[in-house]
C-alpha cells in the first residue's frame, strides 16, 4: 500500500488530499482547513450541507475545528485567565440566541500549509495560524499534524503561546458524520435507558 498527497481543487476551492490505501481525506486551507471530505472505499463518511460556500459564510459542516472556543459563551461578555473580554460591539458567528458560537476560525483564510509528505502508507499535512484578536486576547499559534495511514484519520492539534500571557484552552473539533450506502429514512436509533434533566439559567 502507498500514500500520497495531491493538491488539487474541490468545489473550485484549493485543497489537500492525503491518500492511503482505501482512504481519502480533503482538506481546504484557505477554508479553515476545514475538512471536507473523508472517503473509505469510496463511500463518504462527512456531511457538507451548503459546500464550501457555507464554511465560506460562517456556517460548520464536515469536519471544522472550533476554536479559541467550542459550542457557545453564555454571553457577549467573558472572564478567562483574569482577563475581562467585552464582545457587544465585535461581529462573531453567533447561535439563534444571539450568543458567541464557534469561536473564531470557522471560515478563516489565516491557514499557511507548512508541510506535506508521504511515506509507504502513510500521508502527513502540517499546518497552523495565528490567534489573536479582541474576542480572545490571548495570543497563540495553533498547530495542526493531519495524518491518513491505513484506515484512520489522525489530527494533533498544539496550542502554542506567543505572549506572555496564559492562554486558556476550550476548542474541539466537531465533525458533522453520515452513514453512508442508507437513506435517512431507514435509519433505527436505539438508546439506552435515559432520565431528562431541567436545566436552570
Amino acid at each position: 500500500m502507498t500514500a500520497e498527497v495531491v493538491e488539487r481543487q474541490f468545489q473550485d476551492t484549493p485543497a489537500i488530499e492525503l491518500r492511503s490505501g482505501a482512504l481519502r481525506a480533503v482538506f481546504v486551507p484557505g477554508v479553515g482547513m476545514t475538512g471536507v471530505s473523508l472517503k473509505l472505499d469510496r463511500r463518504e463518511y462527512l456531511a457538507l450541507p451548503g459546500g464550501v460556500a457555507a464554511l465560506r459564510a460562517g456556517h460548520t459542516g464536515g469536519l471544522p475545528l472550533l476554536a479559541p472556543w467550542a459550542n457557545r459563551l453564555a454571553s457577549r461578555r467573558y472572564r478567562a485567565a483574569g482577563v475581562n473580554v467585552d464582545l457587544r460591539r465585535l461581529r462573531l458567528h453567533t447561535d439563534d440566541h444571539g450568543l458567541p458560537i464557534h469561536g473564531l476560525l470557522v471560515g478563516s483564510p489565516d491557514w499557511e500549509v507548512t508541510g506535506t509528505s508521504a511515506r509507504r502508507d502513510m500521508a502527513r499535512l502540517t499546518a497552523t495560524t495565528i490567534v489573536d484578536a479582541p474576542a480572545f486576547p490571548f495570543p497563540h499559534l495553533i498547530e495542526l499534524t493531519i495524518v491518513a495511514h491505513d484506515d484512520r484519520l489522525v489530527i494533533d492539534t498544539m496550542l502554542v503561546p506567543t505572549a506572555d500571557r496564559k492562554v486558556p484552552a476550550a476548542w474541539g473539533w466537531h465533525p458533522y458524520l453520515r452513514v453512508p450506502g442508507t437513506p435517512r429514512s431507514r435509519w433505527t436509533v436505539s438508546l439506552p435507558r435515559r432520565e431528562h434533566l431541567a436545566l436552570d439559567e
